[in-house]
């Protein structure tokens, strides 16, 4: 049986078709029926193989339970199995809960995602006129599922009249790695799908559906998750790590004045300022801009136009930036003290126009 079990899973991993799915379960039964009972406690503790999995799904504990979302988080790291929304199916139905467990339902959801089980669709749908709590959480948790439901190939379920089209999220987490990891928790039992992508994006072998779910939460939300940041850098050349922005390009000088030290560019590596080059200094704002604070992680500046360095006097404190690129006229030996400024004391790399600013003997 264990046999037939493993050629199953490779068949639904080629197909995802229903029909294996539903006789992989009457396969797992069988399996978990002939093996001992297990305790929730060998979900964290015990090795998982394909042929134990429908036991140790079997010994997962109700909704509600403190060792559930332990147990759950650890099949994240699991081959992609349709038992799993199956086992997701039967906690539901033993005890439905109500909208305002988002611990829960975030963990499900983003299981439910990862496996792509399409059957998921339907016992989702049935289910969104079942759950009850507040209206917030009741709109964050139909909103997710309908754009799971949909995900899966299935056309959405009508919604609550009171029901809002826009993403709810929340603020920016912190600029540090390991603090953001314990933040996304938080965020995932608030509905905000950065909290997902924090995971996603902190694995460090992610599987081809878990980069594929990345891509997607990026496409969908990207521009959402910027908040503030979304008026000043352009769709082109974002890039997240671990939920948070690192990369970009600026749409331009004005945007610039209201986010001058804005908490979100903290988490700022790379930025690209070609947008600028066709247009004129707006004084020393672009300086004043770069020298917060704020930019305290700040690496790499592109197509810096060299008509700002005229205001490199102006800079308040100085950048950590190692890579400086510059675009425009200018004569290479002019620009040989800029690696010996005291406003770029980190400074490593110097081009202009893509030619390296090289020192005279």
């Amino acid at each position: 049986m264990a046999s037939r079990l493993h050629s199953l899973l490779d068949a639904w991993r080629r197909s995802r078709s229903e029909v294996i799915a539903d006789e992989l379960d009457v396969v797992s039964d069988g399996l978990a029926a002939e093996d001992r009972p297990r305790h929730p406690h060998e979900l964290l503790t015990s090795p998982c193989t394909e042929s134990e999995l429908g036991a140790l799904l079997a010994a997962l504990p109700p909704v509600g339970h403190p060792l559930l979302p332990a147990c759950l988080d650890r099949f994240w790291r699991q081959p992609v199995d349709p038992r799993l929304t199956t086992a997701l199916q039967r906690l539901v139905l033993q005890s439905l809960p109500p909208s305002d467990d988002l611990p829960f339902w975030n963990r499900a959801l983003a299981l439910i995602a990862w496996v792509g089980d399409v059957r998921a669709a339907d016992w989702l749908g049935a289910l969104l006129g079942e759950v009850d709590g507040p209206a917030l959480a009741t709109r964050a948790l139909v909103l997710r599922a309908n754009e799971l439901i949909v995900h899966l190939g299935r056309q959405p379920r009508p919604a609550s009249r009171r029901c809002s089209t826009q993403l709810v999220v929340t603020a920016a987490p912190p600029s540090d790695p390991i603090a953001r990891e314990v933040h996304a928790d938080w965020l995932l039992e608030r509905g905000d799908v950065r909290g997902e992508l924090i995971i996603l994006q902190r694995l460090d072998s992610p599987r081809v559906d878990q980069r594929r779910r990345t891509s997607e939460l990026l496409r969908d939300y990207g521009r959402a998750l910027l908040g503030r940041l979304s008026a000043a850098l352009k769709p082109q050349g974002l890039r997240f790590d671990g939920g948070v922005v690192i990369a970009g390009q600026l749409s331009g000088y004005r945007a610039l004045p209201s986010l001058v030290g804005a908490d979100e560019w903290r988490t700022v590596e790379e930025l690209d300022l070609r947008e600028l080059l066709r247009r004129q200094p707006r004084g020393a704002l672009l300086m004043e801009f770069l020298s917060h604070h704020t930019f305290g992680r700040l690496r790499v500046l592109r197509n810096f136009p060299v008509a700002e360095l005229t205001n490199l006097s102006s800079w308040r404190q100085p950048l950590a930036v190692h890579q400086l690129h510059l675009c425009g006229w200018a004569n290479p030996a002019h620009l040989q003290p800029l690696t010996h400024h005291r406003a770029l004391p980190a400074l490593q790399t110097l081009t202009l126009n893509g030619q390296p600013v090289v020192a005279e003997a």
